[in-house]
């Protein structure tokens, strides 16, 4: 996974676990492991991050959940230049009469060399109904059994967690298919189970009378454990183990000025 944060402009170049590379800085993650992303709505995470991840990637199969086909529409032409099979559903269509006939599709998609699935959700208003359907795990399933190299771009992996705990075990052990997970926040992601690794948080800052988006990559470095005495009633002591995560933080501060926040 490699997501182009910027231009290095003014930061200085002795960032430690952001990757700087002809003028530009970058989040690369070639562990294979998960990436949180902590955006609250209308940061721009649909097109500052998603899209030009879906772009610039032309080597791995991707998934992904893109809410009213919006990153289908901005980014299915350079997929197919780049020799992409594209295979696009909804959400709102799948049901138990036609199920049957998406499960194929999904199975003859994985047969490609190259392929793209968009799961999408035209009908914002039957959102909380499509996030529980049993066809997303069916999906991570196949792509697990494939064993193909897979990147999923989760936008609003929080839902969808919230209504079909059936899709946790893809993403906590994700084997082949690693997850950039959207989330509001990094509290959300902790409520919802989803902890131990790096993020990236969006953020804004007063410079020069004007508001500038920032973006924090925390490197996940692992637990600490604390040890606590805790003395009982009767005198005899037991111990309680803390678990707390230390996080490496770095700051790359970018030139986008924000109104308010940007659209996706």
């Amino acid at each position: 996974m490699k997501i182009l944060l910027g231009n290095l402009g003014a930061n200085k170049n002795n960032y430690k676990n952001l990757k700087v590379e002809d003028g530009k800085v970058y989040v690369e993650k070639n562990d294979k492991t998960n990436l949180i992303a902590s955006f609250p709505t209308r940061s721009g995470f649909m097109t500052k991050i998603a899209i030009p991840t879906i772009i610039s990637e032309d080597k791995r199969n991707l998934i992904v959940f893109d809410l009213k086909s919006e990153m289908y529409h901005k980014t299915k032409e350079d997929k197919k230049e780049q020799g992409y099979h594209l295979y696009k559903f909804d959400l709102d269509n799948v049901i138990e009469d036609n199920k049957g006939l998406y499960y194929s599709d999904i199975d003859e998609t994985l047969k490609k060399d190259k392929f793209v699935i968009y799961v999408n959700i035209e009908d914002v208003r039957m959102f909380n109904l499509c996030v529980s359907k049993r066809i997303v795990d069916f999906l991570f399933d196949r792509v697990r059994e494939s064993g193909k190299d897979c990147l999923t771009i989760f936008e609003e992996s929080g839902a969808f967690l919230e209504y079909n705990k059936n899709i946790y075990p893809y993403i906590l052990d994700n084997q082949n298919n690693q997850f950039l997970l959207k989330f509001q926040s990094v509290s959300m992601a902790m409520r919802l189970g989803i902890s131990e690794l790096d993020v990236l948080e969006i953020g804004l800052e007063e410079r020069n009378e004007k508001r500038y988006f920032y973006y924090k990559y925390m490197k996940n470095l692992g637990k600490k454990i604390e040890k606590v005495d805790i003395v009982e009633e009767d005198y005899s002591k037991r111990f309680e183990y803390i678990e707390k995560e230390e996080m490496e933080v770095e700051i790359f501060k970018t030139e986008m000025e924000s109104e308010l926040y940007d659209r996706g």
